[in-house]
């Protein structure tokens, strides 16, 4: 897998998250506010978006760093991703949220745990190509 695979789907991955948080807030949470179970995944959406979104922005350059600590860099930025969100679920200042939800950490941690995937999953390819060659 090479980088120019890498940002095209990273580009695409991004345009895929921002429609589904548009389509989240038109019409999903709109149509489910009175399912209570549904209300809570449509409500929390945004959180696993954005941390996901969030922790894929230096997804390339530490693809590309030769850095042996590459992997520690990237599971350090995740975790600081994950812990401003949990700050900002207590103390919204970014937000317009005035409401604490467990739901919304929970989604957070989520969100970081498939970034981290992602990253785990574009190493192997990489190196199972690499190895192939």
């Amino acid at each position: 897998m090479n980088i120019r695979k890498i940002r095209i789907r990273l580009v695409l991955t991004g345009i895929v998250v921002l429609v589904l948080f548009v389509i989240n807030k038109e019409y999903l949470r709109p149509a489910f506010q009175n399912n209570e179970v549904v209300s809570i995944i449509v409500g929390s959406l945004p959180n696993f978006l954005g941390a996901y979104l969030f922790s894929l922005l230096p997804f390339e350059r530490i693809i590309k760093s030769n850095n042996k600590n590459r992997k520690a860099y990237y599971y350090l930025y995740v975790a600081i991703i994950f812990i401003f969100l949990i700050i900002e679920e207590f103390f919204p200042f970014f937000t317009a949220s005035k409401t604490f939800d467990v739901y919304d950490i929970l989604a957070s941690g989520m969100g970081c745990i498939l970034a981290i995937l992602s990253y785990e999953i574009t190493i192997k390819k990489m190196l199972i190509k690499n190895q192939a060659s």
